[in-house]
């Protein structure tokens, strides 16, 4: 409804908390009108390189990754997710789409990233999951339950699938992800890569 808060505004007043060097703000939201037609709109800082999906399948040409290739992924993310944990808020919303590239870079050890599209549902059971998102979700989400740890969760499924070229579970039905998320363990990652030794695991 348009005479309601939108969850574009209930984002940015969630944002408005947290201010990090790897989470992308949120510049404004507002409602306007295309041939008479309403419709929502937000507006975020451009990222000319995108996701780090998409940039991956542009730059991506040597095959799978070692560990210290993707740490400062990781490690810019996980800072940005104890910040916002700091500020009692939970990212809930984890795929590759979601982080974006900030400025151009050739190798992937030399990217800076930042989280986007928070979800401002931050008391709900269970916010909405998109099909992407369901290859991130901890198993208490599953069950309705949101915690810090469902972000440490997708943030580990992301760093498996980026040494392994593959996300941990792989299906085609939400109710094939759900079973395999709550009660299997993934493929160990160091026999889908070969630069990774068995403590990566």
């Amino acid at each position: 409804s348009l005479e309601n808060v939108t969850i574009f505004q209930q984002e940015i007043e969630l944002l408005n908390r947290v201010k990090h060097p790897h989470i992308l703000s949120v510049l404004n939201s507002g409602k306007s009108y295309i041939s008479s037609n309403p419709f929502i709109y937000k507006s975020m800082p451009y990222c000319a390189e995108g996701s780090l999906i998409s940039w991956m399948q542009r730059h991506s040409k040597q095959g799978l990754y070692a560990l210290e290739d993707v740490l400062p992924i990781v490690l810019q993310v996980a800072d940005a997710l104890q910040y916002a944990h700091a500020s009692h808020i939970v990212y809930q919303n984890f795929k590759q789409s979601n982080i974006l590239v900030l400025r151009p870079a050739k190798r992937i050890d030399t990217l800076e990233v930042a989280l986007a599209d928070f979800s401002p549902l931050q008391d709900a059971p269970l916010a909405p999951m998109s099909p992407e998102s369901l290859l991130y979700i901890a198993p208490e989400r599953w069950e309705g339950v949101v915690l810090p740890a469902s972000d440490q969760y997708g943030l580990a499924a992301v760093v498996y699938e980026l040494l392994t070229g593959r996300p941990p579970y792989q299906g085609i039905s939400e109710r094939i992800l759900k079973f395999l998320h709550t009660t299997r363990l993934p493929q160990p990652a160091h026999t889908l890569n070969r630069k990774l030794s068995p403590q990566v695991d």
